[in-house]
């Protein structure tokens, strides 16, 4: 009965409908720039329920948590639906008055439409993001009800109204504030480009070309990097990343003898540096952008060493546990099929859209624009590709064929920019709840209390502040908690602010992995059928490059600051960093296991000495881990040989 109630044509049909015009309405957003950010998200955030409650009914998915009737769904979502669609309609109509006229002064009507969205949105938490949705609520009670709270927490408390205009009338903070602007003005131009990767297929093309060339066994396993940094360039989604990247080399790093724990977490990893790597980083990089006044490109520009860095370290960490364990001289790569000429000539296709993008971004100031333009080349060029291609086919079968790539590239742009939207609205609740009671300044300024001033003790508490909040929590929500305190707290200790938001940024995907809580693990230890805290042991060790770059960052910002030579080499220090400790957890220097101990302990002390000293102990350190390096790799590779 489910199915036949949720995959009826006419179900089918109204979801599409929906979607096509999500779709042209952003497209038209983008073409006029129709009422300005803040109305145009009046419309889209009430439109992203409608659409969240059509696909969630469709697919199955139960909108009242552990309620699996489709019925109850059904009537649940009706009326999310006329309760979102009816404050879309009065706060269109009303919303020149609303910020003009009756600004700070609205009547129950104006906060019964806000109220409406407001809870809409905390029902969406309550079904996707049950975490955030119970942070959202206790400070919710704490807005409310300060006076009641010790410490830091304690405040007078605010009134009910004043309550729900800060989260949705008042459109500067809450629902409508811009971080849901930034998700259907800024991110959707991103969504769509790579929603053309996927759907036509390019992005899989690319993995199948990168499997298939890699026959030395001791290097197969570097296709978890090798996958990774493309896959990461076009989703920043660790989520996503890791599942692509794990489902494709497991099997294979598995048939090898490394432990699947192991072959997982290798891929966990990749998948977390996803979120680093330019050109499309996580959503958290746009609404970085956003907090500086920049720029998409000028924060994309200043990611890529970073993210370099990171794989470097983690590349050469994997050949030594492939070096180590791995014997075989031959391994059937039973996993990979042999890519066609078609996927290199999809993989061309890619490459040529990263660099459109690229080039666009640095000469087209708006790089929503650049994005859009990109997609269009890449678009216009897959379908010619695929009309060739199938010329001397049956006519109705290439143009049905079209139609399901169109269809599957349209649906992943809007359904992730949907659900973005939606995340950010709740996340826009939250800062709002930070905003009022102000909660944020008194934590900065309570943060650099304890640190008494020191900075490497700022920097070691503002880590354990997003250690601890962001546990469970995605990578993008993690951000939007940090970065109102720690970013200032740091630069009252002269951080620059680039330093100080890219602190945060790393903080957030850092989240993504740390224990207890690691959604990167439980994500891969689903596609590998293993235990979870069995990946999350490996995980810790493999993915250590990400709490270095949180830490590091703020003690030593040039790594941000500005793209050049100056940036290069602090980022070449990192990598020789990441490089040393990877050898300290998996190489061997000697045949005596205490000799060993000691060599290895030392080059994880000096690796540590070179990104948190300067001077003299900084030169040190790289004294003691450069020849390390050196002879550790050129002993493996001779053992090899």
């Amino acid at each position: 009965m489910r199915l036949q109630v949720t995959r009826s044509r006419s179900f089918y049909y109204l979801r599409l409908a929906l979607i096509v015009l999500y779709a042209i309405l952003i497209l038209y957003y983008f073409a006029t720039g129709w009422g300005g950010a803040r109305m145009f998200v009046v419309v889209m955030v009430p439109l992203s329920v409608v659409l969240w409650v059509l696909d969630s009914i469709y697919r199955g998915e139960q909108l009242i948590p552990k309620v699996r009737s489709t019925y109850i769904s059904i009537a649940v979502g009706s009326a999310f639906v006329v309760m979102s669609l009816t404050s879309a309609y009065y706060l269109y109509n009303n919303f020149w008055d609303l910020v003009s006229v009756r600004m700070g002064s609205y009547n129950y009507v104006d906060l019964l439409a806000g109220a409406l969205i407001v809870l809409v949105i905390l029902w969406f938490g309550a079904v996707k993001y049950p975490i955030i949705l119970a942070i959202v609520l206790f400070f919710l009670v704490n807005a409310l009800y300060g006076q009641y709270f010790p410490g830091i927490l304690r405040h007078p408390g605010i009134t009910y109204t004043r309550l729900v205009s800060s989260l949705s009338i008042d459109f500067s903070t809450g629902v409508f504030e811009s971080l849901s602007q930034i998700a259907v003005t800024v991110i959707s131009a991103f969504m769509l480009f790579v929603g053309i990767l996927n759907g036509f297929g390019l992005i899989e093309s690319a993995s199948r070309v990168v499997l298939s060339k890699l026959k030395s066994p001791k290097l197969i396993p570097q296709t978890n990097i090798l996958i990774g940094v493309p896959v990461g360039m076009v989703t920043g989604s660790a989520g996503a990343a890791t599942a692509t990247i794990g489902s494709l080399t497991v099997p294979v790093v598995q048939s090898l003898g490394i432990p699947t724990a192991t072959a997982a977490a290798m891929a966990a990893a990749a998948g977390v540096g996803a979120q680093l790597m330019p050109p499309v980083m996580g959503a958290a990089a746009f609404v970085m952008a956003d907090a500086l006044g920049v720029s998409y490109f000028e924060v994309m520009v200043r990611g890529f060493i970073p993210a370099l860095a990171y794989f470097a370290g983690l590349a050469l960490t994997v050949y030594f546990i492939s070096a180590r364990i791995v014997k075989a001289r031959e391994v059937e790569l039973r996993a990979a099929k042999v890519p066609s000429l078609w996927d290199y000539a999809n993989l061309t296709l890619f490459a040529s859209g990263i660099v459109a993008l690229v080039l666009l971004m640095a000469t087209w100031l708006y790089a929503p624009l650049a994005a859009i333009r990109a997609a269009a080349i890449v678009l216009a060029i897959a379908v010619a590709m695929h009309l060739y291609a199938g010329r001397r086919y049956a006519r109705m079968g290439v143009v049905r064929d079209l139609g399901v790539k169109l269809l599957k590239s349209l649906e992943f742009f809007v359904l992730e920019t949907a659900n973005l939207t939606l995340l950010l609205a709740l996340l826009g609740i939250l800062k709002a709840l930070f905003t009022v009671t102000g909660l944020s300044l008194k934590l900065g300024t309570t943060i650099v209390s304890l640190g008494a001033g020191n900075l490497y003790i700022v920097t070691l508490l503002a880590y354990l502040f997003g250690y601890i909040v962001g546990m469970g929590v995605p990578p993008l929500g993690t951000y939007v908690i940090v970065y109102p305190v720690v970013v200032p707290a740091l630069m009252r200790l002269g951080v620059k602010a680039w330093a100080a938001q890219f602190t945060a940024f790393f903080l957030g995907v850092h989240a993504e992995f740390a224990p207890p809580m690691s959604v990167s693990a439980a994500t891969i230890s689903r596609v590998a059928r293993i235990s979870f805290t069995s990946v999350l042991r490996e995980l810790v060790k493999l993915g250590i490059g990400m709490p270095i770059l949180a830490l590091v960052t703020p003690l030593k910002p040039e790594l941000v600051l500005e793209p050049g030579l100056r940036q290069a080499l602090v980022g070449l220090e990192v990598a020789v960093s990441l490089m040393g400790l990877g050898i300290a957890a998996y190489g061997s220097f000697h045949s005596s296991r205490y000799i060993d101990l000691l060599v290895r302990l030392l080059l994880a002390m000096s690796s540590l000495t070179i990104v948190f000293a300067r001077g003299l102990l900084e030169l040190v350190g790289l004294a003691v881990v450069v020849p390390l390096v050196v002879y550790a790799i050129y002993s493996t590779l001779r053992r090899a040989h």
